[in-house]
Parts: C-alpha cells; structure tokens; sequence
C-alpha cells in the first residue's frame, strides 16, 4: 500500500528571534547513551553537508549522524578508543582533528578528524576536564570542572591559564571566546562558573580576572556564540534546562526558553537553530528563531526504502528575496522515517505591511509514495505593526502572551514559562520593561518586554486552595486577588521580586456584592476589581480597602475576565471577554463610581487567543518620543493627587518618605533612559 505525504502549514514572525520549538532532528531511541555535547563536522556519506557527531558518554563512543537528515551513519569514535572514558565536549581543532575530553578520564584525547582513529592523549590527571575551545592562537583551552580553572594546551605542552577559584570561579564548565572587554586588542575568554551562576570574563592574552558578565537562574552550564552574535547560555535546571541568550556586547537579558530535557549541553548552527541532546527519550530537538517558517512533512507510513519528495517556495501576498528566502530542494525519508521538516527564512523588510503568505508545494515523489496534501501555506505576522499596546494572557493547550496594537492589530505572540500552566492575570507599569502574570499555582512570573523570564516567586499568605484570578503593580507593591476568599492581598515592595516568596502585609475583604472577582488593576491610588457574576461589574477601592463605589458593565462580551488601564493617562478602562474573545473600551471609567456603561468600541483577539485570561497595558518604551516625560508625569501626577487630600505644604509634603519615594522613583526612571535629562530639566519639569 502506498504511502501519502502531506504538508503542514506554518506560521513566523518577521525579524522574532525567540526561540520556538522546531522538531525532533534526531527521533527518540537513537544510538546514543547518556548524551552530551554535539558538533558538526566533516561530511562522512558525500551529500555535501557537514554531519552531526555526538558524544556518548555510557558507551564511550562517538557517534555520526548525517546532517540533513538526522539519519545514523556510523560508529566514528569506537567505544573506549584510546582509553576514552566519559566523552564530554567534541571540538574539531584547526589542524582538521577531532580533540574530545574524556570527563570520566580525566583526559583530554584526539582522534583523525577523517577517519576517527586514535592518534594521541595530549593531557591527563586533568580533574574533570569537559568544555573544549581553539583560541586564535591556535592553542586549546580546557575547562577543568572539579580543578576550578582554565588550562591551556600548546606546542610548549600544558599550563594553567586561568588560575582555580580565580573571580569566583567554581566548577568550570566551558570556555569560549568573545569580544574584548577592557580594549586590548584581543578576544576575551568566557567561562561558565556552574556553581556560582554566573559566566566570569577574563583576559584574552594574561588570563586575569576582568569582571562577572552575566548571572543566571540557575548553574551556568554551556555556552556557544550564535550567528547572530549573541551568547547562548544553557543552565541547568533539574531535572530540566534553559536555554538563556544574552547580548554579548552588553551582557543584557535577549531570550530564554525553557526545554523538557535532561541535557543543558547544545550546539547552534549557521542558521541560529539550536541543537539540543535530550536524554529522556534519546533524542536530539531542535529550537530556532520564530522568523523561521517551519514545515511539517509527513509520511502516513514508515518505507522499508528512502521516499525522496521535491519541494520549492511559491510566492502568495510574500514575496520571495523581500519577504522571504526561495527555497527549494529534495527532502528524503530515511527507512523508517516518517516526518521530515523544511524550514524557510522570512526576511525583516522594515515594512508596514501586516501580515502576508507564501507557501511550499511539494511534487515528484518516489518509490510509489502520493502526494495526498501538497502545500503548505505560511504566514507571516508584520512586526512593523503599531507598537504594542495590550498584552493578553491565554490560558489554552499552549499558555501564551499575545501582543496587540492600540487597534487591536496582532503584532506577535510567545509562549509562557512551563511553570506558567495556568495564567491568572497580567500587570504593568508606566516604564513598560516588565510584565507580572500571574498563574493559578500562587506563582508570580515576571518577565520582560521581549517576553524573557526574568524571574518568579511564591504568593505566601494563600491557602493552598485559593482561586487566584489577578494581579496588580504600581511598580513597588504587588496586588493579587483570591476569588475563593473573595479577598484582595497586599504584597509589600514585591514588584522587585524575582525569585524565593514573600507573604502578604496585609488583605482586606472584597465588597459583598463583589463575587466572582476575575482581574485587578491599580494606578497606586485606587484599585479596580472587575467580577464575573449574574451581575457584571467594576468594582473602585482604596488601597486600603475602602469601597469608592461601582458600576455596571453593558452590552459587554458577558464574561469579563481580565481589567486593565494605562498607567501613564489614567482614564479609560479596558476589559477581556473570554465569551466573546474581545477586548471592549469603556471611555473615561477610572472616574465612574456609580450606574453603568456600554463600551465605546472593542476589537476582537486571535484566532488562537481563545481563552484570554488577563490583559495588561504595557507602554512601550521603545514607542514613546519622551520616555522620560511619562516617568516625570506619573511622579508628579502621583504628587498633585497627594496634594489633593492633603492641606499641609509644599515643603512639608516633600519632607515625607511618600512624595520622595514618588520623586525617587521618577527620578531612577529617567536616569536610565536618558542620561541627558538632568536635574536641571527634572527641577524645570516639576515647576512647569
């Protein structure tokens, strides 16, 4: 019976370089045992691509792969060759050899990079040697785990070149090379210090200690330098792993992506794809960047033969070179296969054009196999759309935050932490660098405004089985409702909070009327609590708790389950429908405390954003001419509302902990936006 090929649809967001699961390279129960670090080398069958070689430590073997297919070739290393015990790290040296430390062994060994026989040990009694790296020197540098240091192997034989414990370091893991720090003309080393959390720099030429580059949440466990010139970090989670990338210019946060794998080991190919060894069911994944359109092909059975199909990029609303990459070849089912993937690069054209498609049609296919679906549509979401003003949260079979301009334009979408199962709620701030939402489980997530985790910590103070249904910032405290004790609590300075927990200062009752509460948000003055109940309403409080007064939610989706306003123009409020999967606008109802209100206008949410959960209004940094005028604003604003219940004077007021803090806060703000805005203007600002 013949076998029919089909072909999924795809979808990528233009210039997105978060990373998204792409597929099984390698399918599960492979040839390896206990895998560690992959490498490309040498093509081995002929086919003109470099093959996957891969380190397998419980067999002490080094194994290849062919690197388009993912197809095993062959034994390369064989098993215990040279004495090889605990193969590590894999690093092809520029005399074309194959140098690979022996973990186990405490050995450093090299192999024919052509053939893979045993040629030399080039160093022993090594105390855990495992990352491996060429300097432009042509030396190898070794990361010795158990000896805390970096050693360096030349033609005068082996020496200590990062001295043990130096700048902190505990259990090297890798090394690599990067940019210069400190402007000596010479690349300087990265280490990953496992035990510390931390990826140490060091001087390119001496070794000396220059600085901490960058902390991470969690043991620092690889690194590798991608294409696109950031610094890929894994850390080890347990039983897990997070991929981490950083600027490596800057040492600032860029992505992290959270992987169901028990290896943190990884290698990143010219295309920024992500290569990852998972010891749960022996398999390697691959992650890539979201501009990548990623197409399935399926086989509906396993061939005892190769089925080879031909594919090619056709244009649609996209246009091949401006759009995207054309793209056309010959994919092949090994014997047994059954799923292939085509990945298509769509190209940043720094165009407002909103969303656009292309496809891939497959034809010719062999050995009696029918093509049953032959093309696959990809679409390509405009990230030169307005920029974003809401973020939703979805709670669905993938949680994740989807991100809309102040039409309602889609601009992107990614995916939640993977403890992030459930969200509750979103929260923002007038600075618009952080996102709060938080989930079901009492879990807090914050991350940034590239949709990075930056942290999370524990809500104390709930019972173990509270209905937690919002969160609220002012950018200091932190706001969570708990629809099972119809109670709001109060998480005192929580805002900076990444990680551990932290229990409430305070909580008060929700008015009775104030059943099935499902969002919170607060502009630092007053809270507002919108419920899903036979009546829906909007709630006002005072920080304190103090009923203000509430109205009437009309003509709404009916069932409201997420609030929100923005924070630098307190005005209208904003409400999530989880029945009609809208978001609705209700003008100028910060101000409202009694009747009702229809909504002004609304827009509808993804096609996928089915069951939004939050809503939170982010300003976006980027998109704001005078960042710094936002952040005086909301200072100031925060300081006339003072005024307004408060007689004593101007001098007074500013003599207290509260008008300074405002004043503090302002200031902090616009110091790291814009140096050139100084106290002079700051003084000016506040007078006007």
């Amino acid at each position: 019976m013949a076998s029919d090929i089909s072909i999924s649809d795809a979808t990528a967001i233009e210039g997105s370089n978060h990373l998204k699961f792409i597929d099984q390279f390698i399918p599960e129960g492979s040839e390896f045992v206990r895998p560690r670090q992959p490498a490309f080398g040498p093509d081995g069958n002929g086919d003109g691509v470099e093959d996957l070689y891969i380190a397998s430590a419980d067999t002490d073997e080094i194994l290849r792969y062919d690197g388009d297919t993912g197809a095993f070739l062959d034994v390369f290393v064989s098993q215990g060759s040279g004495g090889l015990n605990g193969p590590a790290d894999l690093e092809f040296g520029p005399d074309g050899n194959l140098y690979v430390s022996g973990f186990e062994g405490n050995h450093v060994l090299r192999y024919d990079g052509l053939t893979g026989a045993f040629l030399d040990e080039i160093g022993s009694g090594l105390a855990g040697p495992i990352g491996l790296t060429f300097g432009s020197d042509g030396a190898l540098y070794i990361a010795s785990h158990f000896g805390s240091q970096v050693l360096k192997y030349d033609s005068s034989g082996l020496s200590v070149f990062v001295p043990p414990g130096s700048g902190g370091l505990i259990h090297a893991r890798n090394a690599l090379f990067g940019p210069d720090a400190n402007g000596d003309g010479t690349n300087d080393l990265y280490v990953a210090s496992g035990e510390s959390w931390q990826v140490l720099r060091y001087d390119g030429l001496t070794g000396g200690f220059i600085d901490v580059f960058a902390t991470t949440d969690g043991p620092a466990a690889w690194m590798e330098v991608g294409p696109d010139g950031d610094l890929y970090v894994g850390v080890a989670k347990n039983p897990d792993a997070e991929f981490v990338r950083f600027d490596i210019e800057t040492g600032a946060l860029v992505d992290s992506l959270f992987v169901e794998t028990t290896s943190f080991w990884f290698i990143v190919d010219q295309n920024n794809v992500v290569y990852n060894p998972n010891g749960y069911d022996l398999s390697i994944l691959r992650h890539g960047p979201s501009s990548l359109a990623v197409f399935t092909v399926s086989l509906s059975s396993p061939s005892a033969s190769s089925v080879t199909v031909d594919f090619q990029t056709m244009d649609g609303s996209a246009q091949a070179g401006t759009d995207y990459v054309p793209t056309t070849g010959t994919l092949t089912f090994a014997p047994g296969q059954t799923t292939r993937t085509i990945l298509v690069q769509t190209i940043d054209d720094a165009i407002s054009d909103f969303n656009e498609a292309f496809s891939v049609v497959l034809s010719n296919a062999s050995a009696g196999a029918v093509i049953a679906d032959a093309q696959g549509v990809a679409t390509i979401q405009d990230n030169d759309l307005p920029p974003t003003k809401f973020y939703v949260v979805n709670d669905a079979t993938q949680n994740r935050t989807y991100e809309y301009g102040a039409t309602g334009a889609a601009v992107e979408n990614y995916a939640l932490n993977s403890g992030n199962t459930a969200p509750r709620g979103a929260a923002s701030t007038v600075a618009g660098d952080k996102t709060w939402v938080v989930d079901a489980n009492r879990k807090v997530y914050v991350y940034n405004n590239s949709g990075a985790l930056l942290g999370s910590w524990t809500a104390g103070s709930l019972a173990s089985n509270a209905t937690v249904e919002g969160i609220a910032t002012n950018g200091t405290d932190v706001w969570i409702v708990d629809a099972r004790k119809d109670r709001v609590y109060h998480y005192t300075g929580a805002a900076t909070r990444l990680s551990s927990s932290q229990n409430a200062a305070s909580s008060f009752a929700l008015n009775s009327g104030n059943r099935g509460p499902k969002d919170i948000v607060t502009d630092g003055v007053y809270l507002w609590v919108v419920n899903n109940s036979t009546t829906n309403k909007v709630f006002k409080y005072t920080l304190s708790g103090s009923l203000v007064g509430s109205w009437t939610i009309t003509s709404g989706g009916g069932s409201p389950t997420g609030i929100t306003i923005d924070p630098a123009n307190v005005s209208d409020i904003w409400i999530v429908d989880s029945s009609s999967d809208r978001v609705y606008q209700y003008t100028a109802a910060t101000s409202r405390t009694s009747g009702s209100q229809s909504p002004a206008s609304s827009f509808a949410l993804a096609a996928d954003n089915t069951n939004p959960q939050g809503i939170a209004d982010p300003p976006s940094v980027d998109s704001q001419p005078t960042a710094h005028t936002s952040a005086v604003a909301a200072g100031i604003a925060s300081l006339n509302r003072r005024t307004e219940r408060d007689s004593s004077t101007p001098a007074e007021r500013l003599d207290r902990n509260g008008s300074q803090t405002d004043l503090r806060m302002a200031l902090d703000f616009v110091f790291s936006r814009d140096q050139e805005f100084g106290p002079r203007r700051l003084r000016k600002a506040i007078r006007s």
